[in-house]
């Protein structure tokens, strides 16, 4: 497989892929690949919160902490060893705690147990038996980015402050390479 341009998740394809990752799939090969909710719930995580995947893995209940009336995630990034500190919803607090309980997972372990390659893999697969194109665990952190985008009017310095990049003109980049389906599509259009 070629490098790509990754693009950032529709909402309809996010809901396709969590779905088949959770009830599981054979792909045209006859490979089974069974629900999976570990992966599906990382996935999740990613959307939510635009960490990277190799953080979400490295994630523990202990690393969500009370803030006033709020939940903020109080993390260092691994790969740019910036400390990560933002609000979390109070519903996206529930459901990781709602997660860590059904799963029997301790304060300081990690929530997803499992690795940023297998959930990688598990993805590609998924999205390999779904026909979609350009799609990877980077995706997600691109559709949150897009997101908070659109959600603020398109203020560019909110996007570069969520995903913590050093300047605006990197944020802009990133959201012109997320957008090229939206380029696609508009090549299309003629008269």
């Amino acid at each position: 497989m070629g490098r790509y341009t990754t693009l950032a998740t529709t909402e309809d394809s996010y809901k396709q892929i969590i779905k088949t990752i959770e009830k599981g799939f054979i792909t045209a090969d006859g490979v089974k690949h069974r629900p999976n909710e570990r992966v599906a719930f990382a996935l999740k995580l990613e959307k939510v919160t635009g960490c990277r995947i190799s953080d979400i893995v490295q994630m523990r209940p202990c690393d969500i902490v009370k803030d006033g009336t709020m939940y903020r995630l109080d993390i260092v990034e691994k790969k740019t060893g910036k400390k990560r500190k933002f609000t979390i919803t109070s519903k996206t607090y529930r459901c990781i705690m709602d997660y860590v309980e059904r799963h029997g997972i301790a304060i300081d372990k990690p929530i997803i147990g499992t690795t940023t390659r297998q959930i990688q893999k598990h993805l590609a697969y998924a999205v390999e038996y779904l026909g979609l194109d350009k799609i990877n665990t980077h995706s997600l952190r691109k559709m949150a980015a897009w997101n908070i985008y659109e959600s603020t009017g398109y203020d560019i310095v909110a996007v570069q402050k969520f995903l913590q990049h050093s300047s605006p003109s990197t944020t802009s980049q990133y959201l012109n390479s997320a957008n090229t389906n939206l380029q696609k599509a508009l090549s299309q259009m003629d008269m």
